[in-house]
């Protein structure tokens, strides 16, 4: 009998740790982070981020109370704080994604061990950080990932084809390789689509791609000379243009920038502003951050125009900060996430969150 119970207990055991099948659910438009950086993930009333050195995750709840939920790096078996001296191998995150997907936090890592052997893995750790299995390992170094009903995207940079997308489902069996003659980045996933930005190294041009899961192939849904995919919500595609070019030589005054929501199916414009990012919208407002201003300013509108809220962080958080996207040095990121009507961001210098309400408009530090 105690036989019996030993076996039964075993299997439990090896099914728990198994890379087999797993469901792979719907992401939110609001859940995911459109920013190549920081890693972060909205999950419930809060979010989940990465330290900047990649080293940990940290939990944020109510966007109010940071949580330690474990390591990211794993050295002999065990979860270290930081990247230091192993005997056998080491395992660590990569800058690339994560993702909250059916109540697990997916992210890929680097692992290394003594004899010189590399290889990429994704994991999914629970919740509340205390288990981790290993999903699936990549034959080759992946970037940018998504996982989003029953599909998984990967790309692969290849000297040979250029970037590669791979489709994959959920049993990790390969259904397309999407080939890229560009970079491929910002890769965001709504309804049937995963959507994807890329250049075209010929013509310079840049493409706003979305990949059709049902039909799985990809198609362009809007072409631009200079831009960015900003968010992506219910049909409604949000990126923003620039008059010219940013070249290391060009004085980012003299680009102009205009962001503008648009209807994917008629390309029709639905909201245009100009020197502000489109971060996020709803059925009601339309959330901007500013990009020439060393003070990050975030902006309200109704969908005609309309300002309805102003908000400043400095005007309620004391103290130096500094973070650089590319235009000016600013002090605060721009909106991150919107949890709850809180406008999450970060600084860079200190390494800091913000949780700024829509409301009244104050904002707090809630992790440095």
């Amino acid at each position: 009998m105690k036989k019996m119970i030993h076996l039964i207990l075993a299997l439990i055991i090896l099914c728990g740790c198994s890379s087999g099948n797993f469901t792979i659910d719907e992401l939110k438009p609001g859940n995911q982070n459109t920013h190549a950086l920081p890693l972060t993930a909205a999950y419930e009333n809060g979010f989940y981020f990465v330290s900047e050195d990649y080293s940990s995750l940290y939990y944020a709840e109510n966007c109010e109370q940071t949580v330690f939920i474990n390591d990211l790096v794993y050295n002999d078996d065990h979860p270290v704080s930081e990247k230091s001296h192993y005997e056998k191998y080491t395992d660590s995150v990569m800058p690339s994604a994560i993702y909250v997907n059916g109540g697990s936090i997916y992210y890929i890592s680097h692992y290394m061990n003594v004899e010189g052997d590399s290889s990429f893995r994704m994991y999914a750790m629970s919740a509340d950080g205390r288990k981790r299995k290993e999903i699936m390992d990549f034959p080759y170094q992946p970037g940018q990932f998504i996982l989003h009903k029953n599909r998984i995207l990967c790309v692969e940079y290849s000297e040979t084809d250029g970037y590669v997308i791979h489709v994959y489902d959920e049993q990790k069996k390969e259904l397309n390789a999407v080939k890229e003659n560009g970079p491929v980045y910002h890769l965001f996933a709504d309804g049937n689509y995963i959507y994807y930005e890329t250049q075209d190294v010929n013509t310079l041009k840049y493409r706003i791609c979305r990949y059709d899961i049902d039909l799985n192939k990809a198609e362009t849904a809007v072409e631009i000379d200079t831009g960015a995919l900003c968010f992506e919500s219910g049909g409604k595609i949000a990126y923003e243009e620039l008059s010219q070019p940013f070249l290391i030589d060009t004085d980012p005054m003299d680009i102009t920038v205009t962001s503008r929501i648009v209807e994917s199916e008629t390309m029709k414009t639905l909201f245009m502003v100009e020197d502000e990012r489109i971060d996020y919208f709803d059925e009601e407002s339309v959330y901007t951050s500013s990009i020439k201003e060393s003070r990050m300013v975030y902006r309200i509108y109704d969908w005609d125009g309309g300002l309805k809220k102003t908000i400043v962080p400095s005007d309620t958080i004391t103290g130096e900060s500094l973070y650089y996207e590319g235009w000016v040095q600013q002090d605060y990121s721009g909106m991150i996430h919107i949890v709850n009507g809180k406008i999450i961001a970060r600084s860079s210098q200190p390494e800091h969150y913000i949780a700024c309400e829509t409301e009244s408009g104050m904002c707090r530090v809630i992790h440095e």
